[in-house]
């Protein structure tokens, strides 16, 4: 009968509909698994990749530190070298001018 055709046409339809609601359920889930692997392992390499590029900063920023000291330990020789060769030139030049004197 017409009634039964119907009947049996709705429920093929619910049944397809059954499935693939439940095959895009299972895509659904397979698919958030892997992109959430995938992102998983993108911010471990993106952690590690900081980590090693803030430690290398870190040192040098340690290494320039120790260049800087070492730097202003050699402008203040210089500087003190500088000024005690100034002395002994004005004390010279002193010495000099009191030998022409007498």
């Amino acid at each position: 009968s017409v009634l039964d055709d119907f009947s049996k046409k709705i429920s093929d339809l619910e049944n397809n509909l059954t499935e693939d609601i439940s095959d895009l359920q299972n895509n659904l889930d397979i698919s958030t698994s892997k992109y959430f692997d995938i992102l998983k392992n993108e911010v471990g390499y993106f952690e590690q990749n900081i980590s090693e590029k803030i430690s290398d900063l870190q040192v040098n920023f340690v290494r320039n530190e120790k260049h800087i000291q070492d730097a202003r330990k050699d402008f203040l020789v210089a500087v003190g070298f500088a000024s005690l060769t100034a002395e002994i030139f004005a004390f010279v030049k002193i010495l000099l001018s009191s030998f022409e004197l007498s």
